[in-house]
């Protein structure tokens, strides 16, 4: 039987990546405004500068992708919407050694874009300049403190430890609401009646995750199960990074809830761990 405590705890688990991908960490660089040149219409080229946030600044903020913002603003402090990504370069490289890294901007279209990079060796320290049509954005280069170790590097920390550096709120509403379904969770029974319940292999698949001691083990069911390389990546990928608790769980592989209303009006909440999230009550408890 799974309390609630543990129940929490792979609430927190799967939903650790996906808060991370809206933390932004408070962590700012100097700015600095551009001097006034020529586009190459001939035009003056207007004033800007850039703030750099987020929690990709961070040497420990270790995820399989790593991101942070840019957000260019005008000579009177508001979004510049005219910059573009052919006119906005981002630069990440090692301070003393070569570093693998791959860049990615994605402009918001709005005076805000999104850098994401990934690293595919380690880096004991990297630096990141902004330059806006070949013109530095920032004073100096911003110093990313290392070690930032690459996603197939097998260094897990401490449960606690990571979640403080990918600075994850302690508790998630989310995972409350949901949750308040369930005072404990039997995983064998509540597997048997998967099997019973879902039985449609041809439109139905999903798998059984289990981690113990920091080892990922699966069995899916059903025909159409490629899905779960999905899954295994997160997991995998989590587990090399922090030392995972033991928790058990079900994954649905589809793209619609498996839960159904019953005719009687009585709904019987089940424990599945879904991707995508649906309004009524009668869906999956989603994580």
């Amino acid at each position: 039987m799974f309390p609630k405590s543990r129940m929490l705890l792979a609430g927190r688990l799967c939903v650790a990546v996906l808060l991370a991908a809206v933390v932004a960490a408070e962590e700012k660089c100097p700015v600095n405004a551009c001097g006034e040149s020529s586009w190459p219409n001939g035009r003056p080229q207007p004033q800007v500068s850039a703030r750099l946030y987020g929690p990709g600044l961070r040497g420990d903020f270790n995820l399989p992708a790593r991101y942070f913002f840019v957000h260019v603003l005008d000579a009177s402090g508001n979004n510049f919407t005219a910059a573009s990504s052919t006119n906005l370069s981002v630069s990440i490289t090692g301070t003393s050694s070569h570093c693998s890294i791959w860049t990615q901007v994605l402009n918001r279209r709005d005076g805000l874009f999104i850098v994401r990079y990934k690293l595919f060796r380690s880096c004991p320290e990297a630096q990141v300049e902004v330059s806006f049509n070949g013109s530095p954005l920032t004073e100096a280069p911003v110093l990313i403190k290392g070690p930032l170790h690459h996603d197939a590097c097998s260094c897990p920390v401490s449960f606690d430890k990571w979640l403080l550096q990918t600075k994850c709120p302690p508790v998630d509403p989310q995972i409350l609401k949901d949750l308040a379904w369930f005072e404990e969770i039997d995983m064998k029974k509540m597997l048997r009646e998967a099997l019973r319940r879902f039985d449609r292999p041809g439109s139905v698949s999903f798998c059984h995750y289990a981690v113990i001691k920091n080892k990922v083990y699966r069995k899916c069911y059903g025909q159409h199960v490629g899905f779960n390389m999905f899954m295994d990546q997160i997991l995998l990928s989590l587990a090399r990074k922090v030392r995972l608790p033991d928790v058990e769980m079900l994954v649905n592989l589809g793209d619609w809830p498996l839960e159904q209303r019953s005719h009687t009006g009585v709904h019987i909440p089940f424990f599945f761990v879904v991707w995508l999230k649906k309004q009524h009550r009668y869906c999956h408890a989603h994580l």
